[in-house]
């Protein structure tokens, strides 16, 4: 199988799933059935629908996903916090200051 989405974890499907509309139950489902990246590959309409109890709309939704998976996005666990990414996005700009710098004063 030649799937990205068979190495994400728990949380990531979660977040996929969330991206998609899902309510909070069928999250949660998802979550408490420990769905992974593996198993949401190998998920079939019937054990949406009867074992996780996924409404008929996020059902067409994930089936399609499987079906015709797109390259990847980056989904952000709904646990990293946003004052984390501000972090990382200061770190990135401070990284790249530095080297425009750098390559500014080595210019010959």
């Amino acid at each position: 199988m030649n799937d990205w989405r068979i190495e994400w974890n728990v949380e990531q499907v979660c977040a996929f799933v969330s991206s998609l509309g899902a309510p909070q139950s069928v999250i949660e489902t998802f979550e408490n059935e420990l769905i992974d990246g593996r198993a949401l590959a190998s998920l079939t309409d019937q054990e949406l629908k009867e074992d996780l109890k996924v409404p008929l709309g996020i059902r067409k939704k994930i089936i399609e996903a499987i079906k015709n998976p797109q390259p990847p996005l980056t989904v952000i666990p709904s646990s990293l916090q946003s004052s984390q990414i501000q972090s990382q996005s200061i770190d990135v700009s401070i990284v790249f200051s530095f080297v425009v710098m750098n390559f500014l004063l080595n210019k010959n």
